[in-house]
């Protein structure tokens, strides 16, 4: 089974929209820690310096430390240390930060998103194997610093994670819903300019030497091929206008010499001894040339209808009478098979007669030619306001198995058939495409189908004209 280029776009569009929002979600996971700690600590700072801009008398570093606590969640005791710089310090992690903060290695950075007059700089430090984000500022003259473990706003970071979990739980159809629009959305984009210029294709007359497909219609992605089946058609046009004229002229050349070919065996039957053997095989002979002269009428036709060049003598024709006179001449030749023809309504149609009666021939001798010993063709009419629909239904010999559309194509044999006694070198190959021609000419439309029963019915339909 044939993939599907727009399945193949679709999943395609699934795969890489999945891909970027896992990807966002990793990275967000995986690097976003050192943006969110940033984002703490300047909140931080901003609670640090209202606390300064207008403080309580006497205001002691525990005070302030427990001020700021206030404004962190989930706080632990000895995640905060503040402390002034000249104070000695008063447990482990202020002795360890002030041995850290003695390093020539630290490196302060200025904190700007703070109130007016607000001078607050940060660092990160490691300090007794404990990461510290530290604040330093000036309160009263002395340096005061301000010191938050990264656990803590780690722990705010998770919670914030866990929140964003939660949400996403709940939104998850939602999400995969417009995931799957969005993707629906851009394949079909993605397939439209492919479906437009397959319709462009199917447009495209072989019969019309100008007709190309435009460029500047379509994107310029597709010119390269756009341009590259342009001169495959033409090419094409070249190659069939070519084979067309051939036929043609080798078909005007042999009629000639075809006929004179005839008259001398003609001649020649007549001189000969009756029913002697020279005579049967000069009958032979003239029956092959016959035989050539009909395949040779028939590629003049086909060569006209390729080249628009056939011209039809309209008038009225009663096909009612047409097909019941060819009945009953096939019934005398063929008393083996029955033939039965069934009418409902009018059977007077504006055609060309002797094109219509060259149809109708070729129907029922393939009807006859390739059924039973004691087989059945049914011929069958109606009408309705559009055209006059008739078909030819017969039992066949042939397996069902190659009786299809194919079987109007020009030197098409079915050869797989189901008795010896049809000889496969019978016929030309010609006579269903004639058919087709015909029909065509006449603006209608002819089919083929068969049934489990082993009957094949060949359909076709004539528009009314005047």
């Amino acid at each position: 089974m044939r993939s599907s280029f727009r399945v193949h776009v679709f999943l395609v569009a699934v795969v890489c929209a999945l891909t970027v929002i896992l990807s966002m979600r990793m990275i967000a996971r995986y690097s976003g820690d050192e943006p969110l700690l940033n984002y703490f600590s300047n909140a931080l700072a901003r609670h640090l310096a209202k606390e300064l801009v207008a403080p309580v008398e006497g205001l002691t570093a525990l005070q302030l430390q427990a001020n700021l606590e206030k404004s962190i969640d989930d706080i632990e005791a000895g995640e905060m240390e503040v402390f002034f710089q000249s104070a000695p310090p008063i447990n482990e992690n202020q002795k360890n930060l002030k041995n850290a903060l003695g390093s020539s290695a630290v490196t302060w950075e200025k904190l700007d998103a703070l109130p007016r007059d607000a001078l607050i700089e940060s660092a990160t430090l490691v300090a007794g194997s404990t990461r510290w984000k530290v604040l330093q500022t000036t309160f009263n003259g002395e340096i005061i610093f301000v010191a938050t473990q990264s656990v803590v706003f780690q722990r705010n970071y998770n919670n914030i994670v866990e929140v964003r979990d939660s949400i996403i739980k709940i939104t998850w159809p939602f999400l995969l819903a417009a995931l799957i629009l969005a993707t629906a959305v851009i394949s079909y984009a993605a397939a439209k300019p492919i479906s437009n210029l397959q319709k462009a294709f199917t447009q495209i007359h072989l019969d019309s030497s100008s007709e190309h497909i435009n460029q500047a219609t379509n994107y310029r992605e597709f010119a390269e091929f756009i341009g590259y089946f342009n001169a495959l058609i033409d090419r094409f046009r070249e190659s069939y206008t070519q084979a067309s004229r051939f036929s043609s002229d080798a078909a005007h050349e042999l009629r000639t010499p075809l006929t004179i070919i005839r008259g001398h065996l003609q001649r020649l039957i007549n001189q000969a001894e009756d029913r002697s053997d020279a005579q049967m095989q000069l009958s032979l002979v003239a029956e092959e040339v016959d035989r050539i002269i009909a395949i040779t009428n028939k590629l003049l036709f086909l060569s006209q209808a390729d080249s628009g060049y056939l011209a039809l003598t309209q008038t009225s024709v009663h096909l009612k009478d047409m097909v019941g006179q060819m009945v009953d001449d096939l019934r005398s030749y063929s008393p083996h098979l029955v033939l039965t023809h069934s009418w409902r309504g009018g059977a007077v149609v504006w055609a060309d007669r002797d094109l219509i009666y060259q149809l109708l021939s070729n129907l029922f001798a393939n009807a006859i030619k390739y059924n039973d010993a004691r087989g059945v063709v049914e011929f069958k009419a109606h009408e309705d306001k559009q055209a006059f629909h008739f078909s030819l239904t017969n039992t066949t010999q042939l397996t069902l198995d190659g009786l299809d559309d194919r079987v109007f194509g020009r030197f098409y044999r079915h050869l797989n058939v189901g008795s010896q006694s049809i000889s496969t070198g019978s016929g030309s190959g010609l006579g269903l495409s004639l058919c087709k021609e015909i029909i065509a000419a006449h603006g209608g439309q002819i089919g083929i189908r068969t049934s489990p029963d082993h009957t094949v019915t060949i359909f076709a339909s004539l528009p009314w004209g005047p």
